[in-house]
């Protein structure tokens, strides 16, 4: 646990002093608002779940982002990325559900993710720029311990309760994601060692992981520089990068925030950086929750719009479990 007050402006990663929980907006590089901290501290619990029989019968009305226009913006992806030549390989498109209710307590709903997932990084936090952010990413951005690092390549996804392997698609989304990774490791001249890419699953979905390693030798300057070229992934943006935000800025039409951005703890020897997913946002009485689906030349509209779905019913349900009704589908 650590308590501070945020910094509301966006400084460079290696600018931020050490003993900081720092948090960075979408297609930000390495600049990130920070807490500080003196220390960290083992986390109390403040609130106690209430048993069912004392839960409030409180009406959520939910408002899902228009399924049609997403097939329809994913359908846009596939032509641009067929007429690319390509050029174009990959956009991870966003998409958002809106819950509004005022019965909402980020701390109560953030100690129930914390015991529900503890293999994650799970965080709450209340920001002067964005309200209060809570999420339990499975993610790792960049992480060290001393002076070893590793990063992962995650992508491609597998609907809950399905017998199926994965699909030519999804290998080929992850297999980008790695060269990109690969890549940007020997631009910056960083020897390393990955894993096999295996099945890694993570709440009710499974994705395809490989773990890169890599240190004890490298400097902090060029650490801080690939996290520059590392972020944003071609797991949350695209790839070329390039290309993929320009499509996300002109058409995506979602505000992303701090979702797909990164998250995490600056120490001094202790680097803990995380991809900002399976996370949602609370402001002014609206739940907003998140999640993308990554698309190439081969996705099916229909079905990259129900991964969005399956993601965020990762945290829509702990919200079924705090509100007895349940959630009305508009």
């Amino acid at each position: 646990m650590a308590q501070g007050d945020c910094l509301n402006q966006l400084s460079a990663l290696q600018d931020i002093p050490d003993n900081s929980f720092v948090l960075s907006p979408f297609n930000e590089g390495n600049l990130a608002y920070y807490f500080s901290f003196d220390q960290l501290k083992p986390y109390q619990k403040q609130f106690i779940e209430p048993n069912q029989a004392t839960k409030k019968n409180v009406p959520i009305n939910s408002d899902v982002k228009s399924k049609e226009n997403y097939i329809n913006l994913v359908g846009k992806a596939k032509v641009t990325i067929k007429e690319s030549g390509a050029s174009f390989k990959k956009v991870v498109l966003a998409n958002a559900k809106t819950i509004k209710n005022n019965e909402f307590n980020p701390i109560s709903f953030f100690e129930q993710l914390e015991s529900a997932y503890p293999n994650a990084f799970v965080y709450c936090a209340y920001t002067p720029t964005s309200e209060w952010w809570i999420g339990a990413s499975p993610e790792t951005f960049i992480c060290s311990q001393n002076t070893a690092f590793t990063t992962i390549a995650l992508a491609g996804t597998l609907p809950p309760n399905t017998t199926r392997n994965f699909t030519s698609k999804e290998i080929e989304e992850q297999h980008l994601v790695t060269l990109f990774i690969e890549q940007q490791l020997k631009d910056a001249d960083i020897p390393f060692q990955k894993t096999v890419t295996a099945p890694f699953s993570t709440g009710h979905l499974t994705h395809l992981k490989t773990s890169y390693l890599f240190g004890s030798n490298q400097n902090t300057k060029q650490i801080y520089a690939l996290i520059a070229k590392l972020n944003p992934t071609p797991a949350v943006a695209g790839l070329p990068k390039e290309k993929a935000i320009d499509f996300i800025s002109k058409h995506e039409n979602l505000n992303r925030s701090f979702y797909s951005g990164f998250i995490g703890l600056k120490e001094a020897n202790n680097l803990q950086l995380f991809v900002n997913l399976r996370c949602l946002k609370w402001d002014k009485e609206v739940i907003t929750l998140y999640a993308g689906a990554g698309i190439t030349a081969d996705s099916n509209p229909e079905s990259e719009w129900e991964e969005t779905q399956h993601k965020m019913n990762t945290l829509e349900k702990f919200l079924f479990i705090i509100f007895a009704t349940g959630f009305i589908m508009l």
